[in-house]
């Protein structure tokens, strides 16, 4: 975990994992491979660990190490323990789950009762680049995922926020961009 420091705020970075079996090209963690899944507890430890920094933080994300949604039982039992009332009463509302886009628990988040917001790892516009980039495009296609988030965005009339890393003379090319858009 890691604590993000902003002008206006401050944001604990957790994570779901120890390694990840995504396998993204670009990722050092995923070069690394998947150790293990967290536990809740050791889930809500980091956000302990992150409040001893940063006593006032505004939000909560999970991007850090792991796909919070190949951990999704345990991340989900760490985000209810945290916005509990009768625990730290986190608001779900300032909490963030970063995925490469692992389509059934975006569909099962879509009916779910969970305010947390939605975060989708694009990677490249491009299915061929992504599949190299990111190997989960085999598994979950981008046109599929962009099919749940837009299932996701109707039914809960909530936007989703959509990240997109810039790897220099891989995707940022002008023909990428006119893909993304």
């Amino acid at each position: 975990c890691v604590v993000l420091p902003a002008k206006a705020r401050e944001t604990a970075c957790l994570s779901s994992q120890s390694g990840c079996a995504c396998g993204c090209t670009f990722c050092a963690t995923g070069a690394a491979g998947l150790k293990r899944s967290l536990t809740p507890a050791e889930i809500v430890a980091q956000f302990e660990a992150c409040l001893g920094e940063a006593a006032a933080l505004k939000s909560l994300v999970f991007m850090g190490m792991g796909e919070p949604f190949l951990n999704w039982e345990n991340v989900r039992k760490a985000i209810l323990i945290l916005s509990d009332s009768r625990g730290r009463h986190f608001p779900q509302a300032r909490m963030t789950v970063s995925t490469v886009g692992v389509i059934p628990v975006i569909k099962e988040l879509t009916r779910s009762d969970l305010r947390i917001r939605l975060a989708v790892s694009l990677v490249a516009a491009d299915p061929e680049l992504r599949a190299r980039l990111a190997p989960m495009e085999k598994i979950y296609p981008l046109k599929s995922v962009l099919a749940a988030v837009r299932e996701y965005c109707a039914v809960r009339k909530a936007l989703v926020m959509l990240e997109y890393i810039l790897l220099p003379g891989v995707n940022d090319r002008p023909s990428d961009s006119a893909l993304l858009a």
